[in-house]
């Protein structure tokens, strides 16, 4: 046995050889095998087949360049996002059946305690390739919340995959109140805010004024900027910039507001909301995190000028932020 495997009679290689070959076979869900093989030939199929996906080849496979050494026409790597809408396009669906594929091998194949079994070697390597690629990165981004918890979190222990990096930005509200619901359609019209958040902003009170909204107040968006987890150089298609930025959930601070104990409190909490789709995903602690540690909301100010229907549990996140130290602003970023 042991000249069948080299020869060599040293306990270390002795073991060495061992343990790389003698192992218990990894658990699999019944037809695993067959289901995953026919995803992975249709995605290989479309990479095959639709010239819109030919700037995918660089992206999944690192060697490629090595492949096409020679060869005519030469091959142009591009790592980020292709600048034509049909590429784009094309390569955010085939990444939605890539992202489809990854969270089915993690669940049929036990990935979440058996990541590191040599049977699941060339899964775990795939998935890294993809990992890499920034069309696949942007469309994690949009869609990851549409992914289980556990997958989401997995994919961050061992893939180090994370939607992207949360920031603010402060629009300030018109000093004039009738200029108010222009300036909101103006920001709708750029996509800043969706229809839902217009519509949730432009609500008035009993006297007819903005429910939330006061001349002078901040509108802060709360945005995910995806960045790949590697940053390709300038002439692999590399900006340095992030691939996709878009607004998740938005909050209002007022500069002065009179609480219900008719004290005045500037810098306060009147409004907090994250979009439907992105919710149970963590995202509201991490822009909270944001507004109190970087200095948009005072620590000890949060009022709400109307009962809104998420009113505790935003206050229970508030209050648990302040008592996180302030380094764990976007630390694991």
């Amino acid at each position: 046995m042991l000249e069948s495997v080299g020869g060599s009679t040293k306990p270390e290689w002795i073991f060495q050889n061992l343990k790389e070959r003698w192992y218990r076979p990894a658990k699999a869900a019944a037809g695993a095998f067959a289901r995953h093989a026919d995803q992975l030939k249709a995605i290989e199929a479309a990479l095959r087949n639709d010239k819109d996906l030919e700037f995918m080849d660089g992206q999944l496979i690192p060697e490629w360049p090595r492949l096409l050494e020679g060869a005519q026409p030469a091959a142009r790597i591009q790592l980020g996002l292709p600048a034509d809408s049909g590429q784009r396009r094309a390569g955010f669906y085939l990444c939605i059946s890539m992202l489809q594929l990854m969270e089915s091998v993690y669940l049929d194949l036990n990935l979440e305690e058996e990541w590191g079994h040599p049977d699941n070697r060339g899964w775990m390597n795939a998935f890294k390739h993809w990992s890499w690629s920034g069309m696949f990165m942007a469309t994690y981004s949009v869609c990851c919340g549409m992914c289980g918890a556990r997958f989401q979190r997995w994919c961050e222990r061992h893939l180090e995959m994370w939607p992207g990096k949360v920031k603010t930005e402060v629009r300030i509200a018109p000093a004039d109140s009738k200029g108010i619901m222009p300036w909101l359609q103006e920001l709708e019209r750029k996509d800043d805010i969706n229809f839902v958040e217009l519509e949730e902003l432009a609500a008035r009170n009993p006297k007819g004024e903005f429910a939330f909204l006061k001349p002078g107040d901040s509108l802060v968006l709360l945005r995910m900027d995806c960045r790949p987890g590697i940053a390709a150089p300038a002439h692999r298609g590399g900006t340095g910039a992030e691939l996709i930025s878009f607004t998740f959930g938005v909050a209002v601070v007022a500069q002065c507001l009179d609480d219900d104990q008719g004290i005045t409190r500037s810098d306060s909490l009147v409004f907090f909301r994250i979009q439907d789709h992105l919710r149970r995903m963590g995202l509201a602690r991490r822009a909270m995190r944001e507004l109190v540690h970087g200095g948009q909301v005072k620590a000890e100010n949060v009022c709400w000028v109307v009962n809104n229907p998420g009113r505790s549990e935003v206050e229970r996140i508030f209050n648990s932020v302040k008592r996180e130290p302030p380094d764990l602003r976007e630390k694991m970023l």
